[in-house]
């Protein structure tokens, strides 16, 4: 027997496959050795609360499944973990609520069980000699941990190891040496060093020269073997075969519970990490260096995963959208997609937040849909504290193009970062508050101290004290302190001055203002240009109605035109010709009315242009040079999506 089966387990969303086991399963075949894939993840209830799949205290409906507690005390613990949770953020359960939940927490732990005796019927006995489990998030281990033991005690010979960024740096050997099911553990890219540590575990190899594992020795200690860097470039690489998803979720509950998303990469690590890495961030890979595909190997990949799989999105695995990518690979995709026959799936990337009107045009035009940019502030001073490069208006300016080209936004906000001031908060919500006819936040969240962040290395010097364990993570995986600090990637902290509590009620008040600007989006805020030419108003609308009129004098609407992207009142002036007094007092009556936002002696026209034509402003050309160059637009309508799918 000899036969590898590479593993993706709960807790984990069951939306799209693992790009990882699938491509290391194809570097497997490659090299003559049999590998099959498990997308266990296919295993976790439609009904299972995304707050359990992606919470902190999520994991621990598989600890009674692991260690010696009864089913009744560990819901009690996990009941008891979510409401002290939850009273930190104002929520407070009753005796009854808190009972109810614990009784929740049984149902789920009763899933948990479910979901192992699932995995365990799916994956056949006596097929495998060596099973690898992708371990991507901290909320999969403990799951991942259960099922290996459950493996273990069917299958004695079984040979577990663990990879994915879930074991980057220390994490890896505190797996090994917590967890006696797992044998080893890799905690870097694994496509040069996986094979190596499958030999090693059937002894054809010693592990010293398998690097970057973490390994039992045969006196019981954990060692870890040599580093390597992993230079394999990508255009190396082989397209993963999605096949065995595929089947996997036609047999599932999963089936058609939402679109088929199907993961795709273009390049590893961060290019803006490698001049300033943000210091919340705690993306080992960042210090890996910037790796891209080439164009035509990302094209060729993109048109492989949509002439056989026929997906409705493809998901960038990227940490950040790559510049050269933008100039180069965006314009390629935007023709490709536009001369394309057949079902064209939408792009999701993740992107930086300072990006510019023809640039959100170039995503819109090949096809990228929806982007996650790292907005995380809208204060200038917080921004700059935390290395992010860009301003506040800067980030709304991307709100808006990507609103007027129809490109979806997600985006979280952060707070509580060291140095923030309650007069930061407050000028953030006011500008909030000049939104809401752009896409808000999914929501705010308080600073999550992540290992490998410049936060983390050096806490000390931005005040970060006393850094524990969570107390969900003291429950789920009942062990001492130290050894969970090399466990678990995300720690809670002390933070100097975060107590005060006039602080505290502006990130409530931060926390009003999301829900608020929510409401309004949600309900129908817009702002829309009308009148004449030669009696332009500006309208506000909520719900559908009409909620203010603003007529316009030729001086403002000469503002709104030069000002459409971040700029600031004197170079108005030099462009417009006008003296800066009169610049500055249109200016002022733009603001008070809400047409135009001002922060950090930075001005931005918050409505949008009527002229939309999305090649155009993406500066392509209607025909790749085939037609006259004097037409640049396919449409004169002035939505830019109908133009959008006018061209696709």
């Amino acid at each position: 027997m000899r036969r590898i089966l590479l593993a993706h387990l709960p807790l984990a969303d069951a939306i799209m496959p693992n790009l990882a086991i699938e491509l290391l399963a194809e570097l497997a075949r490659a090299a003559d050795e049999p590998c099959d894939t498990f997308h266990g993840s296919l295993m976790t209830p439609v009904s299972l609360p995304f707050n359990v799949i992606h919470g902190s205290a999520g994991p621990g409906i598989f600890t009674p499944h692991y260690f010696d507690i009864s089913e009744e005390q560990a819901a009690e613990e996990l009941a008891q973990v979510a409401a002290r949770i939850g009273a930190q953020h104002g929520d407070i359960l009753s005796p009854e609520q808190l009972e109810e939940l614990t009784t929740d927490y049984l149902i789920y732990i009763d899933q948990a069980r479910t979901m192992i005796d699932d995995c365990l019927a799916a994956i056949p006995t006596g097929t495998y000699d060596v099973i690898g489990i992708s371990v991507i998030f901290d909320a999969q281990k403990l799951p991942s941990i259960a099922l290996a033991k459950h493996l273990k005690e069917r299958e004695p010979h079984l040979k577990i190891l663990f990879g994915g960024t879930g074991c980057d740096g220390d994490m890896a050997a505190a797996l090994v040496e917590c967890f006696l099911e797992i044998d080893a553990a890799v905690h870097d890219d694994a496509e040069q060093t996986f094979l190596d540590a499958v030999a090693a575990l059937r002894g054809e190899i010693p592990f010293a020269k398998a690097a970057n594992c973490a390994y039992r020795t045969r006196d019981g200690k954990v060692s870890v073997s040599p580093p390597q860097l992993c230079q394999t470039r990508l255009d190396a690489l082989p397209t993963p075969d999605y096949t065995a998803y595929m089947k996997a979720r036609e047999d599932s509950v999963h089936k058609d519970r939402s679109r088929l998303i199907l993961p795709f990469e273009t390049s590893r690590g961060c290019w803006w990490g490698q001049k300033q890495h943000c210091k919340f961030c705690g993306i080992l890979a960042v210090e890996r260096g910037f790796r891209t595909r080439s164009t035509p190997n990302a094209i060729a990949q993109i048109d492989a995963y949509r002439e056989r799989y026929q997906p409705d999105t493809l998901y960038a695995t990227d940490a950040i959208l790559g510049m050269e990518h933008l100039e180069t690979l965006m314009p390629a995709l935007a023709y490709a997609r536009r001369s394309a026959t057949g079902k064209k799936p939408d792009l999701f990337y993740e992107t930086k937040s300072n990006l510019k009107r023809r640039e959100v045009a170039l995503l819109a035009a090949s096809g990228v849909c929806e982007i996650q940019p790292g907005i995380e502030s809208f204060s200038t001073a917080t921004l700059k504290r935390v290395n992010k490069g860009t301003t506040a208006l800067q980030q709304v300016q991307l709100l808006k193009w990507a609103t007027l080209y129809g490109v979806n936004i997600v985006y979280g906000l952060m707070y509580g970062t060291p140095g923030e001031t309650v007069e930061e908060v407050d000028a953030a919500c006011a500008l909030m508050a000049r939104l809401h006819h752009l896409c808000p936040p999914a929501q705010g969240n308080l600073l999550a101290l992540h290992k490998f962040s410049p936060y983390h290395r050096d806490p000390a010097r931005y005040g970060f004290s006393d850094i524990r364990p969570s107390l969900a993570q003291r429950v789920i995986y009942r062990t001492d302190d130290e050894t969970l600090l090399r466990l678990c990637y995300e720690h809670d902290y002390t933070l100097a001055g975060q107590d005060d509590p006039a602080l505290r009620q502006a990130h409530q008040r931060l926390k009003t203002a999301i829900a608020q600007w929510r409401e309004a989006y949600y309900s129908g805020t817009r702002w829309v240009m009308g009148g004449s030419n030669d009696n332009p108003v500006m309208i506000h609308k909520v719900d559908g109605g009409v909620t203010g009129i603003h007529r316009l004098s030729p001086l403002a609407v000469s503002v709104l035109a030069h000002g459409e992207q971040v700029t600031t009142a004197r170079k108005l002036a030099q462009q417009m010709s006008v003296a800066l007094g009169e610049v500055e007092d249109t200016i002022c009556e733009l603001v008070d009315e809400g047409i135009v936002v001002s922060a950090d002696g930075q001005v931005l026209n918050v409505t949008f242009p009527n002229d939309v034509d999305v090649w155009r402003d993406a500066g392509l050309n209607v025909d790749e040079g085939g037609r006259d160059g004097g037409e640049h637009g396919l449409s004169d309508t002035p939505s830019a999506l109908a133009s959008l799918k006018k061209a696709q």
